[in-house]
């Protein structure tokens, strides 16, 4: 049916987002994550302002309406280096291993070499997924805990996630793996309400039968 491409140094005209389009963008560039990346505060009200400007006045309005009518509960977490952060993200799309100096839990610094394998959020903290090289194992890592420059190299073929989903494993590392004690507690009600009581970084819900 025919079509065009564009080479990486052309230039479009403004792209305005529709109605639905900005709703989604607006409160995004003000949301709980863009807090706990540090150095980015000014870039993301500089978008915002450049959003806003272009935009309608009827889709302003809604936007500015949206934006006065949400609160959001900050929860206190550390922040990440920007930088790392586009390294391990970009590692991990283009399947490239990364070296970093991290920092566990007791200060006990060591130099890791993963292949990073996802990004996860959980409101207040990221983390990274990756296949540890050294200890041959499947690692989570705490970015904040990640010390100097991740410096990528090389290539790697992607492993299979344990259990398909690097949210869900996430998840489980954090739930279950980081405390000495675990207990298994059995709720007579549905799965449904249970796990609408217990978030994924307090336990991992599973289904006895229906009830």
């Amino acid at each position: 049916a025919g079509g065009y491409q564009l080479g990486r140094s052309a230039s479009l005209p403004p792209l305005l987002p529709d109605d639905d389009e900005a709703l989604a963008v607006a409160p995004g560039l003000r949301s709980p994550a863009a807090g706990t990346i540090a150095g980015i505060e000014d870039a993301t009200l500089r978008a915002l302002a450049k959003l806003e400007q272009v935009l309608p006045p009827r889709v302003q309005k809604r936007v500015r309406t949206l934006s006065q009518a949400v609160a959001s509960l900050q929860i206190g977490g550390p922040v990440v280096d920007a930088q790392a952060l586009a390294t391990l993200a970009s590692a991990t799309r283009s399947r490239e291993l990364a070296r970093f100096d991290y920092s566990d839990g007791a200060g006990k610094r060591t130099q890791r070499v993963t292949e990073p394998h996802g990004l996860v959020h959980t409101g207040h903290r990221w983390y990274l997924l990756g296949w540890d090289v050294n200890r041959d194992a499947w690692r989570t890592f705490r970015v904040d805990r990640i010390q100097g420059r991740v410096v990528t190299r090389g290539s790697f073929a992607p492993r299979p996630v344990p259990g398909g989903d690097v949210a869900r494993f996430v998840s489980r590392s954090l739930s279950t793996e980081v405390y000495p004690l675990r207990a298994r507690v059995v709720f007579f009600a549905p799965k449904e309400r249970v796990a609408a009581r217990v978030p994924p970084a307090a336990g991992e819900v599973e289904a006895l039968d229906a009830e």
